[in-house]
């Protein structure tokens, strides 16, 4: 039942731009794609969803393996930018994409996580540095992939799946956030990493938010409560 009105809900957000359902239908016919992280996330938390995301992150699995047929599809109907993940970045009237090669997944390119499987969505699930991400759904199989993430729910805890990440300052301050948002608790893993980044990182009240003003917003309340939690470690 969720995965047929979450799998409508995709359909009706690609379909508010023409060109953007005959993309996604191209992508669909030349291989796999998988909705990944926060819009799955999001479906969860609320049971429904009234509004447009802000954003879609998804990942491709060509069917021969070619990974330049994602650019030469792409690029039939979208112009992009690319990031330094080699992830292509699409923006519509109506939607923001992000879309990579799922061999570009930084996990799987740098090696820090080796497939074991063939099955793409589950191993995507598990290249998250938070347990709260790990919310994959196969758009071509409409299943989702969300053991990781439904654990939450019974232990009421944030968790670290893989400890390494290029971002890490970004994801320890999403903690933050998400911690208060969701009312959860960190586990001990989690809070080790926070207190060797302090340890490693005199200014870490500045840095931490630079990057709050830069990627959030100037919420003062918000802050108050990331400020005082960093000062309790």
């Amino acid at each position: 039942m969720k995965e047929k009105q979450f799998h409508n809900y995709l359909n009706k957000i690609f379909s508010k731009d023409e060109k953007m359902l005959e993309m996604i239908s191209e992508l669909n016919s030349n291989g796999r794609i998988f909705i990944f992280g926060g819009t799955v996330r999001n479906f969860f938390e609320n049971g429904k969803i009234f509004q447009m995301p802000r954003d879609v992150d998804i990942v491709f699995k060509s069917e021969n393996g070619n990974k330049k047929n994602l650019e030469n599809i792409v690029l039939k109907y979208f112009e992009f930018s690319k990031n330094r993940f080699n992830g292509l970045k699409i923006k519509s009237d109506e939607l923001k994409i992000d879309i990579w090669n799922f061999e570009d997944t930084w996990a799987f390119s740098s090696g820090t996580v080796l497939p074991s499987t063939e099955n793409f969505a589950f191993e995507l699930s598990k290249t998250v540095f938070l347990n709260i991400d790990a919310a994959v759904y196969d758009f071509g199989e409409k299943k989702f992939y969300i053991e990781e993430f439904e654990k939450i729910k019974k232990t009421k805890t944030l968790d670290i799946l893989i400890e390494k990440n290029p971002f890490i300052e970004l994801n320890l301050l999403r903690g933050l956030i998400l911690k208060k948002k969701y009312n959860l608790q960190f586990s001990k893993k989690m809070e080790k990493i926070f207190r060797k980044f302090i340890s490693d990182n005199e200014n870490y009240i500045q840095i931490f938010h630079s990057l709050f003003l830069l990627r959030y917003s100037d919420e003062k309340e918000e802050w108050k409560f990331i400020e005082e939690e960093l000062k309790r470690f």
